[in-house]
Formats: structure tokens, sequence, C-alpha cells
């Protein structure tokens, strides 16, 4: 896919000098368990349904990054994540806010940034802020667009009355825990994503989603290798339209969903 053709950032740290780096694997998701492919709300034919739909706006508070030669999330619910493999390679305790909408490169250039030793790796994690910033539109019989107010679990109020607002999505609750500590898992064609809820108090400001992102192949650091490059890709994806089926049977809540990233070394 080329810029052209899919809604897509990729992020840019840079390691040492001439050398840049792009380690990144987000998820962000509401319901436990393992995700299953959403529906597209373009592809919706007959009485709308829940689906997903391209963002205007995605915007991650981005922290750390890093890579691993093990499974630093190995377990289930309530599991810890576990660094022990892992090398950063980027370490920004007032965080760095990056737009995934943006079809263009974001150059992580607060903080700390480290070139990983030479090696094979077999996973990559991102740390985030649970509160993800959002706007979208869904169109089925009308348009309907995203408004700051809020309902009682967090998500958007749609509105047919333009134009779309932003709004802080606080992702609280996945997995099976009903908050902090929660885990849930998703497998493509680009390898498998997992993410957990680290947290004490989901509405803590020091909340965070961790993601953990497999491959298919490996990744390897050699001394030919410049850096990886991770390609975030929204289109379709990133913001959910959950529909009023006991009502009017039309969108009532806009949430954050989970998107997709493709990792590759450069």
């Amino acid at each position: 896919m080329n810029n052209q053709a899919c809604l897509q950032l990729k992020v840019i740290v840079p390691l040492i000098t001439g050398v840049l780096s792009v380690i990144a694997l987000p998820i962000t998701v509401r319901s436990g368990g393992s995700i299953q492919d959403p529906t597209y709300c373009k592809d919706v034919v007959g009485p709308p349904q829940d689906c997903t739909t391209t963002p205007e706006r995605y915007e991650l508070t981005i922290y750390e990054m890093g890579i691993c030669s093990s499974d630093p999330l190995p377990g289930g619910d309530n599991s810890e994540f576990d660094d022990s493999s892992c090398v950063k390679t980027l370490d920004n305790p007032n965080g760095q806010k990056a737009d995934l909408t943006n079809r263009a490169s974001v150059d992580l250039t607060a903080g700390t940034t480290y070139r990983p030793p030479n090696g094979t790796y077999t996973h990559s994690y991102l740390k985030f802020s649970n509160v993800i910033g959002m706007r979208g539109t869904v169109e089925t019989s009308q348009v309907y667009y995203s408004k700051s107010n809020l309902d009682v679990d967090g998500a958007s109020i749609p509105s047919v009355t333009p134009p779309a607002e932003n709004w802080d999505d606080t992702v609280t609750d996945i997995g099976d825990t009903g908050g902090c500590g929660g885990t849930v898992s998703w497998s493509g064609e680009e390898g498998t994503m997992k993410a957990l809820l680290s947290c004490t108090d989901a509405s803590s400001s020091d909340a965070r989603l961790i993601a953990v992102y497999k491959p298919d192949s490996q990744l390897i650091i050699d001394d030919d290798t410049e850096g990886l490059q991770a390609t975030f890709l929204v289109e379709n994806l990133g913001l959910e339209a959950g529909v009023d089926e006991e009502g009017d049977g039309q969108p009532d809540q806009f949430d954050s969903a989970p998107f997709r990233v493709r990792i590759e070394t450069f």
C-alpha cells in the first residue's frame, strides 16, 4: 500500500546521528478477549449496524518504545509487562503526541532515543496514554458527527448537526477484568498484537496502554540495518460507531477502535 491508497502514519525515532528507527505497535480497544475482524461502515448494506470507519483524528501520547527478544506479555488478564528481554528505543517521561491520521511522518525527537544492539528480536512494544484524542463522522442514511458530549461510558454522543468535534476517549476497560490489568489480542496478516491496560486507577494520569506486536518474521538488527519502520494503518478502522438497536437503529455512540501496524527493517 502507498500513502495515496490508504491512511497511514510512519513514526520516525532517531536513534543516533544518521540512523533512523521506527518502532511502534499500538492498539486500543474497549471489548475484551480476541479482536474479530471489524465490519467496515462503508460496506454496510441495509439497516445500520456496529461498524468501524476512518477517523479524522486519532491522537496518541507516546511515552516509550522498544524491541524484545521474547514475549514481554505472555500472560492474560492481570499479567504484568516483563521487559527483561527488551531494549528501549525511545523514552519520554513527558510523552509526545502523534496523530495517526497524518499521512506524513512524525519525528519523535523529544525524550531520549537509543540504538538497539545487533541481534534477533521477536517482539516490539509501545507504551502510551489510555486517553485517545478522537474526531470523526459516520454516514448511514444521514451523516453523524462526533461531539464533545459524552455518555456514561465516556463515548462521544454523535449528532446530525455539523461539524465534527474533538473528544478524548479514555480507555478504562479491556479484557475481562472490568478495568486495570485487562488484556486483549488480535492476529492478522501483519502478525499478532496484544494490549495491556496497566494502571491502579484507569482515570489516573499515569494509566498506560502497553501494546506488544509480534511480526510474522523476526526483526534482525545488524551492522547493515539503518532502522525499523512502523506504519500505522487506520483507514476504515480507528473509529467505531455503536448502533442503538433498541431505538431508531442509528449510531448513538462513537469510540476509539483498534488499528493495524506493519513493521519492517530498512
